[in-house]
């Protein structure tokens, strides 16, 4: 929803002008599957907010069809104002001291380790997206395997090249 929100930004002018008036609908949208969310952001309640507002919205309906899209109209923006606006919760302390506790013990631990590691993640996420996908997965698993396989390469490289650079500084002996 956060992109969905950035794109509909940028398709806006510097002075909110909307030069698609269609684009009106997908923010009224994404309004609604925020609201069904629980937490609207407020951008999209500002922007939301706005366009119901306006008579603008109205006049693109026809005439027999206005007081039915103005009830809709006023039943989102009762959502919307009564969804909650508020920032979602930061995390509790103790848990950004044990994320960067874990993420200094993995930058700690040497090369191979770290490969293991990341192995054995990227198995995880295979059987967890094939539990939970169709069973046509099997065809897109590859890329996960091949991208783990392309991450172990890359890394042999630097380990290798970072051993002949470390043994040609000693040979030299400017080390």
């Amino acid at each position: 929803m956060h992109l969905l929100e950035e794109r509909l930004q940028r398709d806006e002018g510097p002075d909110g002008f909307v030069p698609d008036e269609r684009v009106n609908d997908d923010w009224l949208a994404l309004a609604a599957l925020q609201v069904e969310s629980g937490r609207v952001t407020p951008g999209v309640l500002s922007r939301t907010l706005a366009i119901v507002g306006s008579d603008e919205e109205l006049d693109r309906w026809f005439a027999e069809d206005r007081p039915e899209r103005a009830r809709a109209l006023d039943g989102l923006a009762a959502a919307i104002r009564a969804a909650d606006t508020a920032p979602p919760p930061a995390l509790p302390q103790r848990v950004r001291r044990r994320l960067r506790r874990t993420r200094r013990r993995l930058g700690d631990l040497s090369v191979w380790p770290r490969l293991l590691l990341t192995g054995l993640a990227v198995v995880a996420v295979f059987l967890l997206l094939r539990a939970l996908l169709p069973a046509d997965l099997d065809a897109s698993a590859k890329y996960i395997f091949m991208g783990y396989a392309a991450l172990v390469v890359r890394t042999i490289h630097t380990v290798v090249s970072e051993r002949r650079r470390r043994r040609s500084v000693r040979a030299s002996g400017c080390a």
